[in-house]
């Protein structure tokens, strides 16, 4: 491939990736929306009621004043479905890492990257291994990418937990339920409880990741044995 079709490349994917962090920040998604107005029309607590109203009144004025919903944007992670084939492959990292320097300085986002040694921050959310990209390869010759901000204040209470084998989905129920008891009011609102069975532990946090940030309200896993739990 050209240099030229290289940098043209690099450009439409570093402007798609700015306008998926943008929308990102900005508008919550219809499901997540939809799911905060029920429980507002739903909920008896008036104290309840009103953090719930904040909540919604937070989110029409973000969309209005097209300013991010929180201050904390997030240390950001891009999940990357790219065929093997596409041609740009060597340029996607330097258009995201482009795109999210750019977000910073106009959206604007919070710079959020400190080095966890010497407390620097560069001031753009960049750094080494982010933005995050998680990479999976597929058949063909498209790029398929979802930007996750996935803020401090939710990051904060996320647990792994080894249980003993033997005790299998028992393990599993007790525990995410004693952890949501444990941390209670802790993580930032909305909450969405996350969950990865299996695997070595990035495995199953990434999944648990995928399953807060990625999918979609209310709907099922494909396995009925999972769907059923």
């Amino acid at each position: 491939m050209s240099e030229s079709r290289a940098r043209e490349l690099e450009e439409v994917i570093e402007k798609a990736a700015y306008e998926a962090l943008e929308r990102a920040v900005i508008y919550l998604p219809p499901d997540v929306k939809e799911a905060l107005r029920k429980a507002y029309e739903n909920e008896v607590s008036e104290a309840a009621r009103s953090q719930l109203k904040a909540i919604l009144d937070n989110i029409e004025l973000a969309e209005k004043l097209k300013c991010p919903i929180c201050q904390d944007t997030g240390l950001i992670m891009f999940f990357v479905k790219v065929g093997y084939d596409f041609p740009g492959l060597k340029v996607i990292e330097k258009a995201f890492i482009n795109a999210v320097r750019r977000a910073t300085k106009e959206i604007p986002l919070r710079p959020n990257t400190v080095d966890p040694f010497t407390g620097k921050n560069p001031g753009d959310n960049t750094g080494r291994y982010v933005p995050f990209i998680h990479w999976e390869f597929t058949e063909g010759d498209e790029l398929e990418f979802t930007v996750v901000p996935k803020g401090g204040g939710s990051e904060y209470v996320a647990a792994l937990y080894m249980p003993p084998p033997g005790e299998g989905i028992r393990a599993v129920k007790r525990l995410v339920i004693d952890r949501v008891l444990e941390v209670g009011a802790m993580p930032c609102p909305p909450t969405i409880v996350g969950v990865g069975i299996g695997g070595g532990a990035d495995i199953a946090m990434i999944l648990a990741k995928k399953a807060a940030c990625v999918r979609k309200l209310g709907t099922r896993h494909p396995d009925p044995n999972v769907a059923k739990l």
